[in-house]
C-alpha cells in the first residue's frame, strides 16, 4: 500500500499536524525493522499513514481505550469533552 498523500489525511479528523507527518514520514522511510505499534489513535490518521508504510512480513498494532470507562473525574471531563464521539467503529 503506498502512503497516503497529505490531502488524503486532510479528511481524517484529528491532530496530527504536517509537521509531525513529515516527521512520521522520514523515520518511517529510513528502513524500521520489526513490527509497529500505535499508543492512542482518536480516529485513524496517522495510524493510516503509519499502514502506508508497512513493510512485508510487519504487523501493524493500534491500541486505544474506545469507550472505556474513565478511571477518575478528570479524565472523564477530558473524556467528555474531547472524546465523547470517538468509539471503535468510527475508528
Amino acid at each position: 500500500m503506498p502512503a497516503p498523500t497529505a490531502a488524503a489525511l486532510d479528511r481524517i479528523p484529528g491532530w496530527f499536524w504536517p509537521t509531525d507527518q513529515r516527521l512520521f514520514e522520514w523515520f518511517l522511510s529510513a528502513g524500521t525493522q520489526g513490527d509497529l505499534l500505535e499508543l492512542g489513535t482518536y480516529l485513524g490518521k496517522s495510524a493510516v499513514l503509519i499502514g502506508g508504510h508497512l513493510r512485508p512480513g510487519q504487523s501493524f498494532t493500534v491500541c486505544d481505550l474506545f469507550e472505556s470507562e474513565a478511571p477518575d473525574a478528570a479524565n472523564e471531563a477530558e473524556t467528555t469533552g474531547s472524546y465523547s464521539t470517538l468509539t471503535r467503529e468510527r475508528f
